[in-house]
């Protein structure tokens, strides 16, 4: 009779443990949950328009709660997809583009490491010299032959963003 009291005593021991295990477990996954969706994003790029920056396959994780600067790289949605671009003019203002491929803000070229030309768009809504609104970004990609940026859709509601990237994985060629 001992015998199996204790037995049940054990087997009452476990069920408590494991069930104290997938509390825990539980309670690490919903912070984690809620840690990717509110402070931190996750993403793989499939393009190519921030080369040599952010390279297609390369895994993006961005941080949703820092304040955006100058030459930052975020990500950010249009139309139901996700882009990445460096960010170049903040709200309040002006960005200006010649024929030449140069712009400038504020009546300044900004300071690039490596030069890209930089034209408007043709068929772009967007007229220059552009005034950046409140509570938007004026971002451009760094291929910008071929990359859908600020100069084709205007400014990036900061509501429309994902933050910047503080993390790049790259994927190695094989």
């Amino acid at each position: 009779m001992e015998e199996k009291n204790a037995e049940q005593g054990r087997d009452g021991r476990v069920w408590k443990a494991l069930l104290r295990l997938v509390i825990k477990i539980g309670v690490v996954c919903a912070v984690a949950a809620l840690l990717l969706h509110f402070v931190f994003g996750i993403f793989a790029v499939h393009t190519n328009d921030m080369y040599p920056a952010v390279r297609d396959g390369d895994l993006c994780i961005t941080y949703r709660l820092s304040a955006y600067g100058y030459d930052q790289i975020i990500a950010y949605h249009h139309q139901g997809r996700t882009y990445f671009g460096r960010v170049v003019g903040l709200p309040g203002d002006v960005i200006d583009m010649d024929e030449e491929g140069n712009y400038t803000v504020n009546g300044n070229a900004p300071f690039e490491t490596v030069y890209y030309e930089t034209k408007s768009v043709q068929g772009s809504p967007v007229n220059y010299p552009y005034t950046v609104g409140e509570d938007e970004l004026f971002v451009l990609c760094d291929l910008r032959d071929n990359g859908a940026d600020s100069r084709s859709f205007g400014g990036i509601k900061t509501g429309d963003t994902d933050g910047g990237i503080v993390l790049l994985l790259r994927r190695r060629s094989w």
